[in-house]
């Protein structure tokens, strides 16, 4: 068991790949699909919640800060990958 543990350790789990800004890029274009579509489902639920929470004022203003809050964090992100964008285009 040690001795497997050994080789664990010494073997390196990860591939080499080069980082270049293709690949960053397309990883970056990943990452932002992901967040965008969770942040799409985040809101959808959200607003179904909105409509069916009978007029009750707490439990309204907590939904719609949800939503403004996943709004919001869905435009930091949108600004991270431009700024992403523009470095690598510089390089």
């Amino acid at each position: 068991m040690i001795n497997l543990l050994m080789r664990l350790a010494v073997a390196n789990p990860f591939p080499d790949v080069p980082a270049d800004a293709g690949g960053i890029q397309n990883i970056l274009s990943i990452v932002l699909a992901v967040v965008a579509a969770v942040t799409v489902i985040f809101i959808i639920i959200n607003a179904i919640r909105y409509s069916t929470s009978l007029g009750d004022p707490q439990a309204t203003a907590k939904i719609r800060d949800s939503i403004v809050y996943a709004a919001i964090g869905l435009i930091v992100v949108l600004t991270a990958e431009t700024i992403v964008t523009v470095v690598i285009g510089k390089l």
